[in-house]
């Protein structure tokens, strides 16, 4: 990949960008071959159009499959490769793609300023006289272990309060028998959330995994979603999996689990560098809220460009610590 930087300001970059054409051509064969599998073709059995045909009959619909998968791939290697952080998606705009040609496309973006950090030490602060009382430290603590808490699979007993469920479920408007059914399959649900249904965790309550249920849910009058106020939902669930919330003790184990620290206090003392083992557990918490593996979860980031803004910001919030550790700060 080709990539060319100019600076039209001290903030404004355009980045002009070309991909080889084998590179191109590979992606146009693997979304014609996926297209194949599905398409429907006069004259051909289902799965049995040459390439050749799908490549023709639906040119515009894979170019357009290409480019959502190479753009934003090449736009994040780019910027990572100059070590450049853009503030906001860039502008991609002049787009040249055609089977057997290179991609090339024009990216404009905002960058942040230039500045030099100086002498941190020099800083001086002024701390106001806070009262932290305990439920203010049993908050933050909290905070933290939540953050790293993990789901551990349930065995030998029914859904309690706090479990978290993964469920097939079929709804439908209540008042309407003719109504058509809605089907949500591989849905995560947390018994005690606030957004679910009125009611809805009760009829979960005692059910093992492989169990099915029907009910149906009143909406009271002053639910906060208008449109269902007032009305009856009809409910069937598949009960998929059981999952518990485990949270880690702050110790320092805990440390440890986080990074290379062997102490709570050496967490304190941690660099601006994000390392690959952070970025695979930031994913991990990722995941584990979508349902989703982890290795999904990075590859949509990835193919979004989201994976670099993410590492960002784990960056930022190191780059706070690291100088509130460094300013002086007196107490009033």
């Amino acid at each position: 990949m080709k990539t060319e930087f100019v600076d039209v300001n001290e903030t404004r970059k355009r980045m002009r960008v070309e991909i080889p054409s084998a590179v191109v051509d590979g992606e146009i064969d693997r979304i014609a071959r996926d297209y194949a599998k599905k398409a429907r073709v006069p004259g051909f059995r289902p799965g049995k159009a040459p390439a050749g045909v799908i490549k023709q009959r639906f040119k515009d619909q894979i170019l357009h499959d290409v480019l959502h998968d190479l753009v934003p791939r090449a736009v994040d290697d780019a910027l990572r490769e100059r070590g450049v952080e853009a503030v906001d998606t860039p502008d991609v705009r002049d787009i040249n793609i055609e089977a057997g040609q290179a991609l090339t496309f024009t990216a404009l973006f905002d960058t942040l300023p230039p500045f030099e950090v100086g002498d941190l030490s020099t800083i001086s602060l002024r701390r106001s006289k806070v009262a932290v009382d305990d439920d203010a430290v049993a908050g933050a603590l909290q905070r933290l272990r939540d953050r790293a808490a993990r789901f551990e699979p349930v065995e030998g007993r029914g859904v309690e309060h706090g479990d978290t469920v993964t469920v097939d479920l079929t709804r439908r408007d209540g008042s309407d028998a003719a109504a058509k059914s809605e089907e949500h399959p591989n849905v995560s649900i947390e018994l005690g959330a606030k957004a679910n249904p009125p009611g809805f965790d009760g009829q979960l309550l005692g059910l093992d995994a492989g169990g099915t249920k029907a009910f149906t849910i009143h909406y009271p009058e002053d639910y906060p979603i208008g449109e269902l106020a007032k009305t009856d939902v009809s409910y069937t669930v598949v009960v998929k999996a059981i999952k518990r919330r485990v949270l880690p003790q702050l110790d320092d184990e805990f440390a440890k689990d986080l990074g290379e620290f062997e102490t709570l206090d050496g967490l304190r003392g941690q660099q601006l560098t994000v390392s690959e083992d952070e970025v695979e557990r930031e994913v991990g918490r990722y995941a584990e809220r979508a349902g989703r593996t982890p290795a999904a979860v990075r590859a949509a980031l990835e193919k979004e460009g989201d994976l670099s803004r993410m590492i960002e910001g784990l960056r930022r919030e190191k780059s706070v610590d690291f100088v509130m550790s460094r300013v002086t700060i007196t107490n009033e």
